[in-house]
Parts: C-alpha cells; structure tokens; sequence
C-alpha cells in the first residue's frame, strides 16, 4: 500500500515477478532475436498459485506471449510417491505430469514444455513415503518416465538433473535403460 497500489501483497509481489520475467525476456530477445529464454519453477503448481510463497503466474506466463519460450518443471518425484501418512501424494510423477499437461491445455500454450526429471535420486534412499524409496528398487525409474510424457504429445523434451551425478555408481543402471529411449 505504501506504493500507492490497491493490490494486495501477494498480488503485488505477482505483478512485480511477472515485470522482472518479461523484462528479462523482452531483453533476451532484442539482444539475441533467435535466442529461447524459460524457467525451471518448482513441479507441484498448487504451490506456483500459493499466497504465501513463490508469486508465479504460471497460467499467465503459460497462455500469454511476452514471458516465456519453455517451461522445465522440475518433477523430481517418482510414481510411487506418498504422503507422510502413507497415501497416494499428488507430488507422483504421473499426476505432476498431468496437470503440467492440463495447464498447457487449458491456456492454449505454444510455450514448450520440458520435463526436469532426477538424477541425483537415482539408487538414493530420497525419502518417497515407501519403506523402501522406489529410487532403491528401480532402475527404469527415468526410462518410464519420459516414456509417459512423450505419450502425450505436449513434451519437447527433457532435462536432467544433475550433471555431476552423471558418474555416479548407482545411478549407472538408470542411465542405460535412459539411453534406450533415445536410441
């Protein structure tokens, strides 16, 4: 309010983040016209919409040209991901996919959509809500995963986090059944 605006905090902030990605978009593009420029913002979307934290507007960013050429969520979750009292988490890769490929839908996007998918989980104890996380029992775990999404038709493609777990021992299982989706 000290600024003389009637929007409340959490929509000031909105306004003011959306400013700075078109700013910098706008900026991209006029020093280098052939350039993409895009964002990596957290997997769950409920939590991109929150009052509280974050102040994305990803369904603006989404449906309007002047934010964004790609959107990567960064889905580091596994297809068995559970709540901390054992139910099924709305965080499990496939519903996470799923609404990303809502939201594209919905708002009519030409914004690209990559999918950031784990690495550095791979053959890791990273807690998923199972006596023993997925990422222990599985090596296909990345293979299903882009093999779900390019299902649809709405994925351009993918990033992987991260490059130093590359050469990781227990991630090397994961890796070659990876590679065969892109053979």
């Amino acid at each position: 309010q000290a600024s003389g605006s009637t929007l409340s905090l959490s929509d000031w902030r909105r306004a003011n983040v959306s400013a700075l990605i078109a700013s910098v978009y706008q900026t991209v593009h006029q020093v280098r016209p052939a350039a993409v420029f895009g964002v990596s913002p957290v997997a769950n979307l409920q939590s991109l919409r929150s009052e509280k934290s974050y102040f994305v507007d990803i369904d603006t960013w989404m449906k309007k040209a002047g934010y964004v050429d790609y959107v990567l969520p960064q889905i580091y979750f596994d297809f068995e991901q559970k709540t901390g009292s054992g139910a099924a988490s709305d965080m499990a890769y496939a519903t996470c996919l799923q609404s990303w490929l809502q939201l594209r839908q919905k708002t009519g996007s030409q914004v690209k959509l990559y999918i950031g998918l784990a690495l550095y989980k791979c053959g890791t104890k990273s807690w998923d809500g199972n006596a023993t996380p997925e990422w222990m029992r599985r090596s296909d775990i990345l293979l299903r995963e882009v093999q779900l999404a390019r299902q649809s038709g709405q994925v351009t493609g993918f990033g992987i986090y991260a490059y130093q777990n590359f050469d990781d021992a227990a991630a090397q299982k994961e890796l070659a059944n990876l590679r065969t989706a892109f053979q």
